[in-house]
């Protein structure tokens, strides 16, 4: 998994610049090693990349899509994939005299869990999410693909599965798989050797303690 990514889309005047022809498609760019995961239950497009020699982007609108092999996949002619069990399936995609393999995971995610709170002390580094993602018969899903994301940024950021504190705060953290999603609380606590900084407006303080055998504190 990567942390959220932002696709920022700019319109450039071509007044002084006519558009230049298309060169015809060179290569099709599916997934990575040519194998796509499918998180999802509902239908999605197959994500793939077309590009001409130079590598531009060209697009992907004539492509075309045959299911070769896999059971409990459907895969329509433009590239709508629908998985309802986690099964591997391959799938070849064509365009014009260009075709190309691609081994599409279908792992989709019914319920995804992440243990928590996860806490900080100030100055701890990061912690990886403790995650249990199940998918339609209740087994656990390795193979994910997903969407990172964080309320607040100035407490803390997220990197994958990565949490990383910053500042002291409560904030929230989330990560998508398919249609699903978990959502766990971020506790971010300065570190004190007393909670006097409570009546001095400070919200978050941590004070470790070491206990013995079966010593208790409260």
């Amino acid at each position: 998994m990567r942390a959220q990514e932002a696709l920022i889309v700019f319109a450039i005047a071509s007044a002084c610049n006519p558009a230049q022809p298309n060169e015809p498609p060179a290569r099709i760019v599916a997934g990575s090693s040519d194998t796509i995961i499918i998180n999802n239950r509902a239908g999605i497009r197959i994500p793939i990349r077309v590009l001409d020699v130079s590598g531009k982007t060209l697009p992907d609108s004539d492509a075309r899509f045959r299911l070769v092999n896999g059971r409990e996949v459907r895969v329509s002619t433009n590239g709508i994939v629908t998985c309802t069990r986690s099964v591997d399936a391959n799938v070849e995609v064509t365009i014009g005299a260009l075709h190309k393999s691609t081994v599409i995971r279908c792992r989709p995610v019914k319920k995804v869990y992440i243990a928590g709170p996860i806490q900080f002390l100030l100055p701890d580094t990061a912690q990886e999410m403790r995650m249990n993602v199940l998918d339609l018969d209740g087994s656990s899903v390795s193979l994910l693909s997903g969407t990172p994301w964080i309320r607040d940024t100035t407490i803390a950021t997220i990197d994958g599965i990565r949490v990383i504190p910053k500042s002291p705060g409560v904030t929230l953290a989330k990560v998508r798989f398919g249609n699903e999603s978990g959502w766990v609380g971020v506790h971010v606590y300065e570190r004190a050797t007393s909670l006097d900084g409570l009546a001095r407006g400070k919200e978050s303080l941590g004070i470790p303690v070491r206990l013995k055998g079966n010593e208790r504190q409260s």
